[in-house]
């Protein structure tokens, strides 16, 4: 059966901020993460990502006011990743109204509670979002803002991947980043072959909706992730909102 596959706005948040980065750096301040919500419900998005960027590196903790606000707010599916170290934290999250909760440090540093969280509440409420970088053809995972190094071995990650049978993998590139410069077409083509059996999504680089197009033609896979496509306009990057109808009729 082949699924549609869904086009999604991804959101960075810092100290309750939505903000812009490339490379995982050069951030930039956009705005209220509560009214942009409030917009891509009126652009009608498939659904929608939060991420708390600072949650691990700052030790913080999770931001429960702010989520329980962004899902009350949101009348699109909602998930959220940043800071996630327990089970009663995910229990948390997802009575907030969040649909699923996205991990990534705990994939490398904790997996057994990361396993614990897919038994407890269901592979369709878990989901594992993987920063990474190209080195030629070999793949370097990181944490903490792509600065710690945690793993060399696709191998290695993609018998985790197996193990854990989560509802989704998001591969997120460190290079493409906010670059708007292209995604990596490679991984899409290439881990898919290798993954056939997890729902793959991907985020890094989105350059137009004609690139959009053509992923959603071209590659096998479950979604595609951006930020800057969506809240950028023009080519002085003016911050202005926009989920294109393309995005609704042109599949």
């Amino acid at each position: 059966m082949n699924l549609r596959k869904r086009i999604i706005p991804c959101l960075l948040i810092s100290e309750g901020d939505l903000i812009k980065t490339i490379n995982f750096r050069d951030r930039r301040y956009i705005g209220d993460p509560l009214n942009a919500i409030r917009i891509f419900n009126q652009k009608k998005a498939d659904e929608i990502i939060i991420l708390d960027i600072d949650a691990y590196s700052k030790k913080k903790s999770v931001n429960y006011n702010l989520i329980e606000k962004m899902a009350n707010e949101s009348r699109m599916p909602i998930s959220y990743g940043g800071g996630i170290t327990s089970l009663v934290e995910v229990d948390t999250i997802i009575k907030s109204g969040v649909e699923k909760v996205i991990c990534s440090s705990l994939f490398f540093e904790n997996f057994s509670i990361l396993k614990d969280a897919v038994c407890k509440f269901g592979s369709q409420s878990i989901s594992v979002c993987l920063d990474y970088r190209l080195n030629g053809s070999d793949y370097c995972f990181y944490i903490n803002n792509g600065k710690d190094l945690v793993s060399n071995s696709l191998e290695d990650v993609i018998q985790k991947i197996r193990e854990l049978e989560c509802g989704e993998v998001i591969f997120n590139s460190i290079d493409k980043d906010g670059s708007m410069l292209g995604m990596d077409q490679y991984s899409m083509k290439y881990l898919p072959s290798i993954l056939h059996e997890t729902p793959l999504s991907f985020i890094g680089g989105l350059s137009s909706y004609n690139e959009l197009k053509i992923i959603l033609e071209n590659f096998n896979i479950s979604g595609i992730a951006a930020g800057s496509l969506f809240v950028f306009k023009g080519k002085h990057f003016a911050v202005l909102i926009n989920y294109d109808n393309f995005v609704k009729d042109g599949q």
